[in-house]
């Protein structure tokens, strides 16, 4: 005898051609017991009052079927709603807008989703830029419910989530735009939504979820030519093999993230220390120092200078050019004394008494060391304090077993 399936069965399988529906989104925050509640939180004004009317006004819309719309707003509500908006006196921009919408009250049986969508996003824009992030979540989410396939108001939407630290909001909808992403080819959004996604999950530990997102933005981005999406899927693969202790993947990865981002890309700088420091550490003093060099330039801030300057000194000492090292030491030492050096004083400092102490040069060493000590314990730096103390035994050790004379090379400072 041939058992049926139950109706409810979930390895009953789907019929062919069937799609499942995308994944739920969460829509309301843990405090939020009425929609678009924190418009007025954030504006309490005329104008909150109009974003919130208005959004519920959308909301509506969306959930009726369009044969059931006509009739659904009373006829004397637009003129009301134009009425508040003359005298509200918002910005140009926000008018238009809120105008649209209220045509949708005025005629709702006419509006289309595929206009009524961009001007909930255009609120969502302008409400990010006048710091009112959940405002601009709540209108984000009026798109992708206005228009429920459209994969790139879902990523807003997650964008937004994860900007206000609602991280479950934020992954839900995240995860609805990949799906959307696939069926509708939007490959720069769910290119995207992976990224943000595998974030998420790197960020709870869970590195194991992060990798195959990075892996499938990267992939999609380099065949359909996203450079910036793929930059940062190369640079988040990079810290993820570094956070799970794969050196040599994190290493291929890191060689890629810089040649991806370029020497123009705002975030070249950051991208650049941390795999000149991943190079350090692994004692590929040369590779560090190439890509340390690149940096100085770029270095314009004291704070960054020194930091740069210390890291070319320690990557120029492992590799054994004294030249090189020379020159950041000098430069280093000509910056401190031209700005107030704070905690990172101490920090470069302390990187350039290593790079002394690989050199042999005890005396260079000790003055870093003890310059290091004293900002340390100035700005109250306890680690930094106690890294120099240890440095500092050591390196007195050596001066007093040795007979110092003077040492080759200019003097520093």
């Amino acid at each position: 005898m041939k058992v049926q399936p139950a109706r409810n069965d979930v390895s009953r399988p789907r019929r062919p051609g069937r799609r499942s529906p995308p994944p739920p989104a969460i829509l309301h925050g843990p405090d939020e017991t009425l929609d678009g509640a924190c418009i007025l939180d954030e504006l309490r004004d005329p104008v909150g009052v109009l974003l919130w009317q208005s959004l519920h006004d959308v909301i509506l819309w969306a959930s009726v079927p369009p044969p059931q719309r006509q009739g659904l707003f009373r006829p004397e509500s637009v003129r009301r709603r134009l009425a508040v908006l003359v005298g509200a006196r918002t910005d140009p921009a926000l008018e238009a807008a809120l105008t649209s919408l209220a045509a949708l009250v005025g005629d709702p049986a006419s509006a289309r989703p595929e206009a009524v969508g961009p001007v909930c996003l255009q609120i969502a824009r302008w409400a990010e830029t006048k710091g009112k992030p959940a405002t601009a979540l709540a209108f984000a989410q009026g798109a992708a419910l206005v228009v429920p396939t459209d994969a790139a108001a879902g990523l807003a939407a997650g964008h937004l989530a994860r900007q206000l630290g609602e991280t479950a909001r934020a992954e839900t909808w995240l995860r609805r735009t990949v799906v959307l992403g696939r069926r509708s080819g939007d490959r720069l959004s769910l290119c995207q939504a992976c990224v943000v996604l595998g974030d998420l999950c790197a960020e709870r530990g869970d590195l194991e979820a992060a990798r195959p997102l990075y892996l499938r933005a990267f992939r999609g981005a380099r065949r359909s030519g996203f450079r910036e999406i793929k930059a940062q899927a190369l640079y988040s693969l990079f810290r993820a093999a570094l956070s799970d202790g794969r050196p040599e993947e994190a290493e291929a990865y890191a060689r890629g993230a810089l040649y991806a981002h370029g020497r123009r890309h705002p975030r070249f700088a950051q991208v650049a220390r941390e795999v000149a420091g991943f190079w350090l550490e692994r004692g590929r003093f040369t590779d560090a120092l190439d890509t340390l060099r690149l940096l100085v330039p770029h270095a314009r801030r004291p704070t960054e200078r020194i930091a740069v300057l210390a890291g070319v000194a320690r990557a120029a000492a492992g590799a054994a050019n004294v030249e090189e090292y020379d020159e950041a030491a000098q430069e280093l030492w000509r910056t401190l004394r031209r700005t107030a050096p704070g905690p990172e004083g101490a920090r470069a400092l302390l990187e350039l008494a290593r790079a002394s102490v690989a050199l042999k040069r005890w005396q260079s060493a000790e003055r870093a060391a003890q310059t290091a000590l004293e900002l340390a314990l100035r700005h109250r730096e306890g680690e930094s304090a106690a890294e120099a103390e240890v440095l500092l035994t050591g390196i007195w050790k050596e001066l007093g077993g040795m007979r110092c004379g003077p040492e080759a090379g200019p003097a520093e400072g």
